[in-house]
């Protein structure tokens, strides 16, 4: 079954009907706007500027969301060998922890 004049109705949709001031809109013109600009406080950008960056130092990241085989293997052969049991070591690591804690 042929159904005719579709395009009659597609057209009928995308008449410009008149406004309330009785002109005929166009959908390819602006209306007039009665908004405010929109004004973002020195904060706010500085925020913004801050969250980008934090973008951008994200993209340029190596994936480390699982440790690498090799560096989990090596860290297991350390622990097995006595390794991290010196004292030279575990003075080194109480430095370093000292020195992100205690700040």
């Amino acid at each position: 079954m042929k159904i005719g004049h579709s395009n009659s109705i597609l057209a009928a949709y995308q008449t410009a009907l008149p406004g309330p001031g009785g002109e005929k809109k166009n959908k390819n013109s602006q209306a007039p706007s009665n908004r405010k600009p929109i004004e973002i406080s020195a904060e706010g950008k500085r925020r913004s500027e801050e969250l980008q960056t934090a973008r951008e130092f994200q993209a340029r990241m190596p994936d480390l969301s699982e440790p690498r085989e090799e560096q989990v293997s090596a860290v297991r052969e350390r622990i097995s060998s006595g390794f991290y049991d010196t004292p030279e070591v575990q003075k080194t690591i109480s430095s370093l922890l000292l020195s992100i804690y205690a700040a």
